[in-house]
C-alpha cells in the first residue's frame, strides 16, 4: 500500500466511520416532527447532511484533544503519528464542504443559512469550553448539546410546526447525551486524571456513575413513552424495552466490578459494549416513535454498518494495523 493510500486511510479512520450515521437520528427526529408531510429525497439530503455533521464532531474532536489523546489514547491516528494535526483539519473541512453543498441542494432561505450558522457557532463555542471544563459535574450537560444542536439542525431545516413535540425530542436528546458522554467517561477512566480530566467517572467511579447513565437513560425512556402518547400512537413507546433491556445487561455484567475498577480504555470495550448498544437501540426507538417507516430504513443500515466497521477499526487503529504498515513500509 502507498503512503498517499495510508495516508488517505488514516482520513478515513479519524472521522470513526463506525458511527457516522450517530447524528442521524436526532436530525431526523427534528425534521420528522417539524414537517409532518416529508418527501422522501429531503430524508435522503438531510441524511447525508447528519453523516457529515458527525464526521466533523469527530475529526474536530481529534484534533483538538490530539495532546490529551496522546496520554489517553495514543493508538488514534493523530497521537500515533500517522497524521499530524494539520493534515487531519482536512477531514472536517471535506465535511464541511459536502455540508454546505447539501444545504445548496435542499435549496435553504438566507434566514436558514442564518439559523444554522448562529446554531454551529454556538455549538463549536460550547464544545471548546466543554473541552476545557471535563472535570466540572456538569460537563454531561455541555456534551449533550452535540444530540441536541443535531435535533434543531433538523428542525431549522423542516416547515417548523409542532412545537410541543419538538420540546420533547430535546428532553430526550439531553438525557441521550448526557448518558453517552457518563459511558465514555468510563472508558477513559484510568488516562483522564493523567490528562488533567477530573471527571464524574474518574471521581466517583464505576457504580456511582453507572447510576447516574442508567438514571439518564430511564428518563430519556420515559420522555419518549411521552412524545409516542403525544402523537396519539402509545404503542410505539414500546420499543423504549430494548434500549431497557441492553442497558439492564451492561448493570448486571458491571454490578459486580469493584468501585476503584481501572480496566484501561481498551479493556473497557467489552463491558461497555451492552451500553453502547442500548445507545443505538435508544436512537432507533426514537425515530420508531416518530415514524416506524424511517426508523426500519435507518436503523439496519445503521446497525449493518457499524457491525461492518467497528471490527476492522479495531484491527487497523485500535491494535495498530495501519501504523505497523507504515512502520514496516519506512
Amino acid at each position: 500500500m502507498s503512503s498517499r493510500f495510508q495516508h488517505l486511510e488514516a482520513l478515513f479512520w479519524l472521522g470513526r466511520p463506525a458511527s457516522m450515521f450517530g447524528k442521524t437520528p436526532p436530525v431526523l427526529a427534528g425534521y420528522l416532527v417539524g414537517s409532518p408531510d416529508w418527501r422522501p429525497l429531503n430524508l435522503v439530503l438531510i441524511t447525508v447532511l447528519a453523516v457529515c455533521m458527525q464526521l466533523i464532531v469527530s475529526s474536530l474532536n481529534d484534533v483538538y484533544d490530539a495532546p490529551k489523546d496522546g496520554l489517553t489514547a495514543p493508538y488514534l491516528p493523530i497521537p500515533s503519528g500517522l497524521l499530524t494535526r494539520r493534515q487531519a483539519a482536512v477531514a472536517p473541512l471535506a465535511a464541511g464542504m459536502v455540508l454546505v453543498l447539501t444545504l445548496v441542494a435542499l435549496g435553504e432561505d438566507a434566514n436558514t443559512f442564518l439559523l444554522i450558522g448562529i446554531t454551529a457557532c454556538l455549538g463549536v463555542g460550547i464544545g471548546g469550553i466543554y473541552g476545557e471544563t471535563k472535570s466540572s459535574p456538569w460537563s454531561p450537560l455541555l456534551a449533550s448539546t452535540g444530540s441536541v444542536g443535531a435535533v434543531l439542525w433538523g428542525w431549522i431545516l423542516s416547515e417548523r410546526v409542532e412545537e410541543d413535540l419538538l420540546f420533547l425530542v430535546l428532553v430526550a436528546m439531553v438525557l441521550h447525551g448526557v448518558f453517552m458522554n457518563l459511558i465514555n467517561q468510563l472508558r477513559d477512566i484510568e488516562k483522564d486524571p493523567e490528562a488533567g480530566n477530573y471527571t464524574v467517572g474518574a471521581r466517583r467511579g464505576w457504580r456511582a456513575t453507572l447510576a447516574l447513565a442508567s438514571s439518564a437513560r430511564l428518563l430519556e425512556c420515559v420522555s419518549l413513552v411521552f412524545l409516542a402518547a403525544s402523537l396519539h400512537a402509545p404503542a410505539r413507546g414500546g420499543a423504549v424495552i430494548f434500549p431497557l433491556v441492553a442497558l439492564a445487561y451492561g448493570v448486571y455484567i458491571a454490578v459486580s466490578l469493584d468501585p476503584s475498577y481501572r480496566p484501561g480504555r481498551l479493556g473497557s470495550e467489552s463491558t461497555l459494549g451492552p451500553f453502547r448498544l442500548s445507545t443505538l437501540l435508544a436512537e432507533i426507538a426514537l425515530l420508531f416513535v416518530i415514524s416506524p417507516g424511517v426508523a426500519v430504513a435507518v436503523g439496519i443500515p445503521m446497525w449493518s454498518w457499524y457491525h461492518l466497521l467497528r471490527p476492522i477499526y479495531d484491527l487497523r487503529i485500535v491494535q495498530g494495523g495501519l501504523l505497523r504498515n507504515v512502520v514496516n513500509r519506512a
